[in-house]
């Protein structure tokens, strides 16, 4: 089975969940549980049912500008992204048992930035 699901919208950077979070000792559980909200209520939205392990993950990563690193967006956005699929129970769990690996691909789209993630088992 394949299912994709898009994210519009631009999404935080790792540097700067770690600057926040270096000022008050809430604000990562805070970001954490929007980011995983939303991507439940997105999952929910698009029907997105649920897959059975292994399961390949392939993000795209359409970036508003070329001036954040791949690793700085990839890094804190993509727990988020799997910690909503599973809060969806649309994955069962996030452990190397349910996930078999990720691609991740980065792409410049200044009008139309999103996180398009398609979801496949092997």
């Amino acid at each position: 089975m394949r299912q994709k699901l898009t994210l519009h919208g631009d999404w935080p950077s790792s540097n700067a969940t770690i600057a926040a979070a270096k000022k008050h000792w809430s604000h990562y559980a805070r970001e954490k549980k929007r980011w995983t909200d939303r991507v439940w209520a997105e999952s929910k939205a698009a029907g997105l049912r649920p897959m059975t392990p292994p399961i390949r993950l392939h993000f795209t990563w359409h970036m508003p500008s070329l001036k954040r690193d791949p690793d700085n967006l990839r890094g804190i956005t993509a727990k988020y992204v799997i910690d909503g699929l599973v809060k969806a129970n649309v994955i069962p769990d996030d452990g190397p048992k349910q996930i078999s690996g990720f691609r991740d691909d980065f792409v410049l789209d200044r009008k139309s930035p999103r996180i398009e993630i398609t979801l496949e088992e092997e």
